[in-house]
C-alpha cells in the first residue's frame, strides 16, 4: 500500500496512522478531520503527511470520528474512492454504526482496537497504542472478504492481535469490560466531586486507578453510552445487584463477606496470568 486516508486525526486515527508508518505499510498518509486546529496541529507533529482533499487515490481508508457519524463519512468516502478501496472505522459500537446504514457498502469493515488513553487529540497518537492490543473485526456476509483480509492484515502489521465477532455481541461484550467501567468511573469522580467536603488531599492511587478513564472525552462517550444504552443497562443492573449482595454480607454475614471478596480477589489475579 503507499496512500492511507485517516478521517479524524485524533488519538485513534493519529495512531493508526503514525502506527502505519512506522511498519512501512504506508508511504504517506492523507489526514482529514472537520476540526482544522486538529488537523494543523496533526500535520505540525508529523502524525499526517498531507491535509484535506489530495489528487492520490488512497489503498485504505481509516474513519476515526464518535459513532454517530461513521455511516455518512463512509458513504461518502465510498463515493469518492470507488467501491475497491477498504475502509473501515474505529467506533467503539458496531450494532448501532451498521444500522445507520441504508445498505452497508461491501468495502466497509468494522473494527474496533481496545485500545486507549485518557488523552486526547493529535498530541496523544502513539505508534504503538495498539501493540499486543486486540482488534474486533464484526464483518457482515455482505462484506468483501478480500477488504476484510486487506484490514486484518494492517491491523496485524501494527502489532494488533485481531479477532473477529458478531456486531450483536461485540456490544454486549464491551458493555462488560468497557463502557460499564467507564459509565462507573464518572460516577465515582461526580460523588467525589459532590461530596460535602473537599476530599481532593485524601484521593490515593485506588481511587485514581479507578477513575483514570473519567477524564475521558466527554463527547465520545455520550455517543457510546447512548448507542449502546439498552446493554449497558442491563449490565448496570447486574452490577447493581453484586454491589446489594456484597452490601448486605457486609453487614448481616462477614464469613459470607469474606468468601464473596476472596473469590472476586483470586479471579482478578487470574486476569494478569
Amino acid at each position: 500500500m503507499r496512500t492511507l486516508i485517516v478521517i479524524g486525526t485524533g488519538l485513534i486515527g493519529g495512531s493508526f496512522a503514525l502506527a502505519a508508518k512506522k511498519a512501512h505499510l504506508v508511504e504517506t498518509v492523507i489526514g482529514l478531520d472537520d476540526d482544522e486546529n486538529a488537523l494543523i496541529e496533526a500535520k505540525k507533529l508529523g502524525v499526517i503527511d498531507e491535509m484535506g482533499v489530495s489528487a492520490q487515490q488512497p489503498d485504505l481508508v481509516c474513519v476515526a470520528i464518535p459513532t454517530r457519524g461513521i455511516a455518512d463519512v463512509v458513504i461518502d468516502a465510498q463515493r469518492k474512492y470507488g467501491p475497491d478501496v477498504p475502509i473501515f472505522d474505529t467506533g467503539s459500537v458496531k450494532a448501532p454504526v451498521i444500522e445507520a446504514f441504508d445498505s452497508v457498502p461491501a468495502n466497509f469493515v468494522p473494527c474496533h482496537p481496545i485500545a486507549g488513553s485518557d488523552r486526547q487529540g493529535p498530541a496523544a497518537a502513539d505508534a504503538d497504542l495498539f501493540q499486543d492490543r486486540t482488534v474486533v473485526v464484526t464483518p457482515l456476509e455482505s462484506t468483501n472478504a478480500s477488504a476484510v483480509t486487506v484490514i486484518e492484515k494492517a491491523w496485524s502489521g501494527v502489532g494488533a492481535r485481531v479477532i473477529r465477532q458478531s456486531p450483536d455481541q461485540h456490544d454486549i461484550d464491551m458493555a462488560t469490560v468497557s463502557h460499564l467501567p467507564h459509565l462507573v468511573g464518572f460516577a465515582l469522580v461526580d460523588l467525589l466531586a459532590n461530596s460535602e467536603t473537599s476530599l481532593n488531599d485524601r484521593i490515593g492511587d485506588g481511587f485514581r486507578d479507578m477513575t483514570r478513564i473519567a477524564g475521558s472525552d466527554p463527547t465520545i462517550w455520550r455517543h457510546i453510552l447512548t448507542d449502546n444504552a439498552g446493554r449497558v443497562r442491563k449490565k448496570l443492573d447486574e452490577l447493581i445487584r453484586i454491589l446489594k449482595t456484597i452490601q448486605d454480607a457486609a453487614q448481616y454475614d462477614p464469613d459470607e463477606l469474606q468468601r464473596i471478596l476472596t473469590n472476586i480477589s483470586d479471579y482478578r489475579k487470574r486476569l494478569d496470568g
